[in-house]
Formats: structure tokens, C-alpha cells, sequence
């Protein structure tokens, strides 16, 4: 093979790569982006005021840098004018710091990835959190579409230390709306329970602990994150993620009534 082939392949190759990546992570329509590669901030809309309590940006992201969020550690921001219960998705990668479950003491600290208000006057709240509900809940990982409305289910989900996976969250309302749950780019569950009427997040959304509920306890994430995105509609079954996306793995669903 001639070196002008081999030079022409893999320019071609690298291409392709980043059309691909530019397919996740510039997706247009998205009202919210969050790359985390060169700062601690929101890449759209720009000029997001935000919010922290510490925090780091570490090099080896999904794609480029991620954020890095310890304990008593989080990131916010003002969403109130980019979200609402009309319809949405969340999308975002996540690595644990610690092996999840796989503990002997039998304290299962619970780890709130993301939190928020519904300004719906019922102090509703939204939450994707390994642990809610304990002692019961403390095994599983939480979907809350909204407490008020009971819209929320439960699965469980053998987290790996240093392992990326990958939730994308949605909801609608209606009658009945729904929220559903996609892991890993594979359907999980959709749950036929979610509010009838349409209102805006009440202000912040929290990145890495539970502040964004009224039931703040403490449920620091304790995780790496990165491609933080929201769309102000169903997006549906995110078909266009990368490695690293670790090996299909079986999860149990269960409702939490």
C-alpha cells in the first residue's frame, strides 16, 4: 500500500470520527450543551451564569475533558428558561469513584447525579439518583419525574468503578404522560404516569448532589461527568453514541408505589 493511500485512509478515518462526535455533542436544537472540555461551564446557551461548589476538569472524558465532582462537590445553573414539563430529554455520561453495591458494611450511600424544582406549587421535583427513598430505595437507581405526581420507577444497575454509562431521561405531559429511561443507548423502561399540566422548572438544576429537591440529605454524586445536553422535546433513543460505552448489561425495573 502506497503511503499516499495509507495518509488519504487515515485522514479519512479521522474524519468520519469526528463527524460522529459532532453529531453527539453538537446536536442542533439542544437548548443546553455542556463539553466540560476547556472549563467549568456551559458551552450553550453562552453566558449561563452557573454555580459551584468545587469541582475539576479531568482529561480523560468520554470526549476531551469531562468534570470531575467529589464529595460535597456540584455544579448549577438557571434552567427556568430552557425547560418545562410540556415535554424534554436529559442526556448526560456518568462515572463513578467508587464500585456502587459492591461494599460488606451493608451502608449503601445513596448518589444523586441530577436535581431540580418544578415550579408546578406543589414543590414537585425531578431526580436521576443511584439511591433515594432509603433504607428501602438505597439498592436502586431512581427516575423521578415528579414526586407530587408519583411518576418515578426504579431499576437496579451494577455500577462499575471508572466505568462511563450513559442515561438519557424523558418526559411529556399529558393524559397520561409519561417518562422513560434509555441506558446505555438501549430502551429501558417507560412508565405511563407523569403531570397534565405545563409549567417551567422552578430555577437551578444541580449536577452532582440532591440540593435541587426539598429533600436534601446529602446524596453527593461522587462521579465523573461529561456531554451534559437537554432538548425541549422527546429526542427519543440516543443512536449516535461513541465508546466508550461499556458491554450491554442486564437491568431490573420495578415501580416504587
Amino acid at each position: 500500500m502506497s503511503l499516499l493511500v495509507i495518509i488519504l485512509s487515515t485522514f479519512l478515518l479521522e474524519t468520519l470520527e469526528s463527524v460522529a462526535a459532532e453529531t453527539l455533542i453538537n446536536e442542533p436544537r439542544a437548548s443546553l450543551v455542556a463539553h466540560f472540555d476547556r472549563a467549568i461551564a456551559i458551552d450553550t446557551p453562552k453566558n449561563l451564569q452557573i454555580e459551584r461548589r468545587s469541582g475539576r476538569i479531568i482529561k480523560d472524558g468520554v470526549l476531551g475533558n469531562a468534570l470531575s465532582l467529589g464529595v460535597g462537590e456540584y455544579l448549577a445553573f438557571d434552567v427556568a428558561d430552557l425547560m418545562s414539563s410540556y415535554q424534554g430529554t436529559l442526556m448526560l455520561w456518568v462515572r463513578p469513584h467508587s464500585d456502587y453495591y459492591r461494599n460488606n458494611t451493608l451502608d449503601f450511600n445513596s448518589h444523586t447525579f441530577v436535581s431540580f424544582q418544578w415550579a408546578d406549587k406543589r414543590k414537585g421535583y425531578f431526580v436521576l439518583s443511584e439511591g433515594w427513598w432509603e433504607p428501602a430505595g438505597s439498592p436502586y437507581t431512581y427516575l423521578v419525574g415528579n414526586n407530587q405526581d408519583n411518576a418515578h420507577f426504579k431499576f437496579k444497575f451494577p455500577y462499575v468503578k471508572g466505568g462511563w454509562v450513559h442515561f438519557t431521561c424523558v418526559w411529556k405531559a399529558g393524559c397520561p404522560g409519561y417518562i422513560s429511561m434509555y441506558v446505555n443507548g438501549m430502551y429501558l423502561y417507560r412508565y405511563k404516569r407523569f403531570s397534565d399540566s405545563i409549567y417551567p422548572t422552578h430555577s437551578k438544576l444541580y449536577i452532582g448532589c440532591d440540593k435541587g429537591t426539598t429533600s436534601f440529605k446529602k446524596r453527593w454524586a461522587d462521579s465523573d461527568f461529561d456531554e451534559v445536553m437537554i432538548f425541549n422535546r422527546d429526542r427519543g433513543r440516543p443512536h449516535d453514541l461513541r465508546p466508550p460505552t461499556p458491554p450491554c448489561i442486564r437491568v431490573r425495573t420495578r415501580r416504587f408505589m
